[in-house]
């Protein structure tokens, strides 16, 4: 009878090894958190995050006029400095503040492959 509980207790470390083992060989549980065999204490320092700026492109010219037409995504504009019509593309990167209507005095900043950068309305 005296042998009975050693199983038992040999059975119990065994689990108890069994799962605690696993668990100290993952480490740290958050990333900034330091490993158990690191000297310093405490959680490690942040690593410094830097955004980059946007980039502005190079716009390419300024065109001023009535809008004439839109197209799909193409405005037409007659403009009477240059005295031709000009077409630009417009689309979802394009800034507008409001969306012009045909007939409306527009200011428009147009990039080297003819798509409009921004389009504001002018009185």
């Amino acid at each position: 009878m005296a042998i009975a509980p050693y199983p038992r207790i040999a059975a119990s470390l065994l689990l108890s090894l069994l799962v605690a083992a696993p668990v100290a060989a993952v480490g740290p549980y958050f990333e900034n958190e330091r490993a158990p065999g690191d000297r310093k204490a405490g959680p490690a320092p942040d690593v410094q995050r830097h955004e980059i700026p946007a980039k502005t492109p190079q716009v390419n010219r300024l065109v001023k006029g009535e809008l004439l037409k839109i197209e799909d995504f193409i405005y037409v504009v007659r403009d009477p400095v240059a005295g031709k019509t000009v077409e630009m593309k417009v689309d979802r990167d394009t800034r507008m503040e409001v969306t012009p209507r045909i007939g409306d005095q527009i200011e428009a900043e147009l990039l080297p492959n003819g798509n409009a950068w921004s389009i504001k309305t002018v009185p």
